[in-house]
């Protein structure tokens, strides 16, 4: 940051970082408070796991970008998958609807989405804005926009 207030990394620069929580682990609030004056100072953030740049005036409450719920199989092979809002929307709006996972899975049927699937993605945390820290396993609601 010093360099950057320096002058010494021209403006248009891109940092890119894996995820919002490896710019910082000193907390949501002095997280943001870096991500504003980097970006303020004409650095671009590039955070791979979200698929998303930070440019100044980004919401600096961190949702400024398209959400993407990740759940595990219970196949325990380790790999989550990725899907997107309006994919956990449609499977909200069918379960309010009364369908079932077998039913919703139907429905969605060129999504290719097992049953277990369309349960963990109505049951994840994160839809309700929850957000779970990996280092630190600390929870930080109201840090998603709520699906």
């Amino acid at each position: 940051m010093n360099e950057v207030r320096a002058g010494k990394i021209p403006k248009g620069t891109a940092l890119i970082i894996e995820n919002l929580d490896r710019l910082s682990r000193q907390g949501i609030d002095k997280t943001t408070d870096l991500l504003k004056a980097l970006t303020q100072a004409g650095i671009d953030i590039h955070v791979i796991g979200i698929q998303r740049v930070l440019k100044a005036g980004f919401n600096n409450s961190l949702v400024d970008y398209r959400k993407i719920v990740e759940v595990q199989e219970p196949s325990g092979n380790g790999k989550g998958q990725k899907i997107p809002a309006d994919v956990v929307r449609e499977i909200f709006r069918l379960s309010a609807l009364g369908l079932g996972s077998h039913a919703i899975c139907h429905q969605l049927r060129e999504m290719n989405l097992s049953r277990s699937l369309v349960v963990q993605v109505l049951s994840h945390r994160s839809v309700l804005g929850e957000f779970k820290m990996v280092s630190s396993g600390e929870v930080v609601p109201g840090y998603f926009p709520q699906t």
